[in-house]
């Protein structure tokens, strides 16, 4: 038996006979690879339409600025990305955007589609129910565009006799085609709880349908693959690193006790004694006696949801807990079950949690805000006593 054994463990030497044999580890799939497996791009990727001009920088923030100028229509050359960038927070430039524009450009923005009524060329393309697409101004080429399915060469030529510098292009679907394949990409997104929203760009590719899904994990995308075409639907959402499952708001956890939440603003702040904290409760909850809080063991810290609210869910928020390292405590409050598209409203909410003090320095301390779906603090501040 032990010869035969070694017969065995010679000819199957690749496998190994050993007990000292190690498992093989499993390589860890991309968010990247899994889109790739299953065929589908991001809908950030499919939106970038404009072409970045001559080479694209090394550096991954440079080269997000050269593509997000190059679809609004802007220069968008390393060295004069460079410079605009180092005008930021000056006179010249305006930082209201994703990235700083100077204010020729802003001003050049504002202008595009002059001379053209959109809603005129609109009413133009309804003349043609089953052929019209859409209209859009198009910032990558700077022009309003308008799209067919059928007949492209006839209404070109007339949108250039009526609408001189309007583009028409072809179109996969008409409005009313589109409509109805969003409607039901929402319906199954909906029915298997894979997000909240779809969305119709009809400016891409001749008409896409977006999913937003609230995590791009293989679960989600594997679901979306029975019944999306990745040719016609794009998909957007969480990275798996940045989710938070969903999950009930806890009364208390490691070293901390939730105090109360409400829709209210409240100052990111910390309170050391009894006074400052019943007048800060006063603020927070005029109605409530405030909760007994033992401050030789702990202090009170209220934090804001930075206009989120206080509602457990994706369009919410949700306090998990806090750290301190030594140098820096750490309070997170992210959003359970997905990132959603949310309605664009700001929703006051604060937390009041009571905490433990033990280790932390009597002269005070850092302490960050972290939401998981952002990147770094989403709020910072010294506390003194």
């Amino acid at each position: 038996g032990m010869r035969v054994l070694g017969v065995v463990c010679a000819l199957a030497m690749v496998a190994g006979c050993s007990d000292s044999r190690q498992p093989v580890a499993t390589p860890v799939e991309s968010t990247d690879q899994l889109l790739a497996r299953f065929g589908f791009e991001r809908c950030e990727d499919v939106a970038s339409t404009g072409v970045v001009d001559g080479v694209v920088s090394a550096d991954p923030e440079i080269a997000a600025a050269q593509q997000w100028r190059a679809d609004m229509g802007f220069r968008s050359d390393v060295q004069w990305v460079e410079e605009v960038a180092a005008m930021e927070g000056r006179r010249e430039t305006d930082d209201s955007f994703a990235y700083p524009l100077t204010r020729n450009e802003v001003d050049e923005l504002g202008s595009r589609g002059a001379g053209v009524e959109g809603e005129e060329l609109k009413a133009y393309g309804q003349q043609f129910p089953e052929t019209f697409g859409s209209v859009w101004l198009d910032n990558a080429v700077r022009s309003w565009t308008i799209s067919f399915t059928d007949d492209v060469e006839l209404r070109r030529s007339e949108v250039e006799d009526r609408f001189p510098g309007v583009r028409v292009v072809p179109a996969r679907f008409s409005g009313i085609e589109l409509g109805a394949l969003n409607r039901e990409m929402s319906t199954r997104v909906l029915e298997r709880d894979l997000g909240t929203q779809t969305f119709q760009y009809v400016q891409y590719r001749g008409g896409m349908v977006g999913l937003g899904l609230s995590v791009l994990n293989e679960s989600t995308i594997s679901a979306v693959s029975e019944f999306a075409d990745p040719e016609l639907v794009c998909v957007t959402g969480q990275d798996p690193s940045r989710y938070t499952p969903p999950g009930p708001q806890l009364d208390s956890g490691d070293g901390w006790r939730l105090l109360g939440l409400r829709e209210v603003d409240m100052e990111f702040e910390a309170y050391f004694d009894i006074g400052t904290f019943r007048s800060a409760w006063q603020e927070f909850s005029p109605d409530e006696q405030p909760p007994p809080v033992d401050f030789a063991d702990e202090i009170v810290v209220s934090i804001p949801t930075r206009g989120r609210g206080v509602e457990n869910g994706p369009c919410g928020t949700r306090f998990d807990g806090w750290s301190f390292d030594g140098e820096k405590a750490r309070f997170d409050v992210p959003t359970p079950g997905g990132d959603a598209v949310c309605p664009a409203v700001h929703i006051p909410g604060a937390y009041f949690i009571a905490i433990d003090r033990t280790g932390l320095p009597p002269d005070g301390f850092d302490a960050n805000v972290v939401n998981k779906q952002s990147d770094g603090a989403v709020q910072s501040r010294r506390f003194r006593p």
